[in-house]
Formats: C-alpha cells, sequence, structure tokens
C-alpha cells in the first residue's frame, strides 16, 4: 500500500503542469466565442475597378444547379490545379470538388465518427448544454484547486522535488514542439 502511494505521489507531482495546462487552457476553450474565437481581424479598404460579374454568377450557378444542393455555397474555392470546390453547411459539411477539365464531380459528405465527435464535442463544450458548460468549468476549477492544494499540503523530499521540476521540465519542452 505504502508503494502505491509513493507512485500515485510521484506520478501526480510529475503530471502537474500537464494536468494544470489542460485544466486552464480547457476553459478557455469552452468560452472561446467571448475571446472572439483567438482571431485577431486586421481590415483595410481599397479601390478596385467596377466590373460586372453576372458571367462568373452565372457560371458558379451553372456548377451549383448540378449538385443536388437548393442553398447557394458557402464557400468557393478555386485550387490551382484547375479544380473548383463548393462547400455547404459549417465547415464544408457537404462539399462537391469539380474537374472542369475532366467533367468530373465528387460530392463529400461529412458526419460525425461517433463516439469520437461526441467525446471532442464534450471536451470542447461545443453546442452542449449550457449545463454541461457549467459542470466542466467546475470539474476543470476544482481539478485545478486539488493541483494546487497536494502541493502545498505535503512535506517533500529531493526526489518528489525531482520529480515535480522534471515534470514542469517536460511539459514545457513538449510546448515548444507543439
Amino acid at each position: 500500500m505504502r508503494r502505491w502511494r509513493k507512485i500515485h505521489r510521484w506520478a501526480g507531482l510529475f503530471m502537474a503542469g500537464f494536468v494544470v495546462f489542460y485544466c486552464a487552457t480547457g476553459l478557455i476553450m469552452n468560452h472561446r466565442v467571448h475571446f472572439d474565437y483567438f482571431l485577431l481581424r486586421d481590415r483595410s479598404t481599397m479601390r478596385v475597378p467596377i466590373s460586372d460579374v453576372t458571367h462568373i454568377r452565372a457560371a458558379i450557378e451553372d456548377y451549383a444547379q448540378l449538385t443536388d444542393e437548393q442553398r447557394v455555397p458557402s464557400v468557393m474555392k478555386f485550387k490551382t490545379d484547375g479544380t473548383m470546390e463548393l462547400l455547404y453547411g459549417s465547415h464544408g459539411a457537404v462539399t462537391y470538388v469539380i474537374d472542369p477539365s475532366t467533367g468530373n464531380m465528387e460530392k463529400i459528405v461529412k458526419r460525425p465518427n461517433n463516439p469520437l465527435h461526441f467525446l471532442d464535442k464534450l471536451h470542447k463544450a461545443y453546442r452542449t448544454h449550457p449545463v454541461w458548460l457549467y459542470v466542466s468549468d467546475c470539474a476543470a476549477l476544482l481539478i485545478i484547486v486539488v493541483v494546487f492544494s497536494g502541493l502545498f499540503m505535503f512535506r517533500y523530499s529531493r526526489r518528489d522535488v525531482v520529480f515535480l521540476l522534471t515534470g514542469i521540465t517536460c511539459f514545457l519542452v513538449s510546448l515548444l514542439f507543439a
């Protein structure tokens, strides 16, 4: 029993930095809407020649009619290889890849890969019920409190300090490669 306590203590000391970082970033990710999705937007305006885009609109409508979608594409991508992608829905839930040179059109439908999608959604608290957001925030805060209270609750030997510093060092080094 004593050996398990030591193993638990040393593993906990080694993982303390990782756990606190994981909880803190989880809290931030739960509320990324409030951080404007972590994007800074620099806007600039410039003048361009006035032109008639009806021929471009007509070409896009011609290709859009080939799909079985009843809506306008959310995103249109023109690739360097000459293909065109029409993306429908959030993050291209349905994508049509059109190659005008060969006359081929491929339809790609993204769908959740459960249970992995469900777990990813829960971890990010993305489009989940506000109760889950509150529960996950409370759990993250409690884990941070447990880690820090555990750090100040015990007397440490040199070996304990080595495990703690090694864990923090490994964590900081791994951040460099992230």
